[in-house]
């Protein structure tokens, strides 16, 4: 019967042959599954790692934009995470840092000077033009604006009027008459203003505390010169007066007084008329110019003495009730009258009188600063 062909799924098939010979030692001494495992366990295998639980992680933040500065820290904390420490290996990370320079956005120091440096040049330069613009300024005004005049010493205050000029006349009250009168009189002549100006005189006493000079009152300066003149005028006199020199057609003087009582100061001055040209001579003596009969008077003065006492009249002199005293020409050669019922004039002629009320309106429209 020929062979049938042998069938796949017969278990034989599986089946290994057979060893040779008996069991061998090494199987005579397999022991069961049991033991295994026991044996197993006790045997000293190296241990795996156990893994560590990680804290979680993090939320991820947002990168900013601006990258963190690379320091010296930083870089010693890269070389430790990376292994080993040593002199050697920090030394070498330091020297690598410097070589990269700005590596990680690291903004190099040495570059900060060059990026200040043309903000520093240009505040120079502005600078430099301010200066240039306010020297230029400073030079234009000192061409184009004067120099300033330089002050003179204020002048003292005068009373009544306005005066051109003052001149004191050093005076203690005790001296002799003629010599302060000698005094008067030389300033009255030595008087060189322009036609019309006045010019004041000033009896003062030299005070040795303050270094100026203090003005001579009324009383004192008349018990000086005129020692006859009548009490009840001396008594309402008031302490300031005026005594000045107008250029006219040689140097006349002027004397401006403030009275108190008007009846009693009208009655004192009549009451010296006697002896009042003498008393203020030589400084009230006036030289009128020669008259050629048809011809108006000449401009300058003449030496040839033309005073003839006629006693004083009543005149009407630039609107004023005036006392005059006249020569035989008519020319006056002295006169006083009230300018207001506390103010009274005394001069050597109407000119004089004239010039003195134009400055009283001038000063009453315009007051003095």
């Amino acid at each position: 019967m020929p062979d049938q062909p042998a069938d796949p799924l017969d278990p034989k098939s599986f089946l290994l042959p057979k060893k040779e010979g008996g069991p061998s030692p090494i199987s005579a001494q397999r022991v069961n599954a049991g033991e295994l495992l026991a044996q197993e366990v006790k045997a000293e295998l190296p241990k795996a790692p156990v893994p560590v639980a990680s804290a979680p992680a993090a939320p991820k933040k947002e990168e900013s934009q601006v990258r963190a500065v690379q320091t010296y820290t930083s870089d010693i904390s890269r070389v430790v995470e990376q292994g080993g420490v040593s002199t050697v290996s920090i030394a070498a990370a330091e020297a690598e840092r410097r070589h990269k320079g700005t590596e990680d956005g690291v903004v190099e120091v040495a570059r900060q000077p060059a990026q200040d440096g043309p903000s520093r040049l240009r505040l120079v330069l502005i600078a430099t033009s301010i200066i240039f613009v306010l020297s230029g300024i400073i030079i234009l005004a000192a061409f184009l604006i004067p120099p300033a005049a330089p002050q003179q010493a204020a002048e003292p205050q005068t009373p009544f009027i306005a005066v051109d000029k003052t001149t004191p006349i050093a005076t203690d009250g005790t001296g002799a008459r003629d010599i302060v009168m000698t005094e008067l009189e030389a300033a009255r002549e030595q008087v060189n203003l322009s036609l019309g100006l006045i010019e004041r005189l000033l009896p003062a006493t030299p005070n040795a505390i303050t270094g100026l000079a203090d003005a001579l009152p009324a009383q004192k300066f008349f018990e000086l010169i005129a020692p006859n003149m009548p009490v009840d005028l001396l008594r309402t006199v008031a302490p300031v007066f005026l005594l000045g020199v107008h250029s006219f057609d040689e140097n006349q003087s002027l004397l401006i007084l403030r009275v108190d009582s008007y009846q009693q100061a009208y009655s004192g001055l009549l009451a010296w008329e006697h002896t009042m040209p003498q008393e203020l001579a030589p400084l009230f003596t006036r030289r009128p110019s020669l008259h050629i009969p048809g011809t108006a008077p000449a401009p300058t003065a003449s030496t040839t003495p033309q005073f003839i006492q006629t006693g004083f009249v009543d005149r009407v002199v630039e609107n004023h009730d005036a006392r005059v005293l006249e020569n035989s020409t008519g020319d006056i050669l002295l006169l006083w009258t009230f300018l207001d019922r506390n103010t009274v004039i005394i001069t050597t002629n109407e000119f004089t009188l004239r010039e003195v009320l134009r400055r009283l309106t001038t000063a009453a429209l315009v007051p003095r600063m």
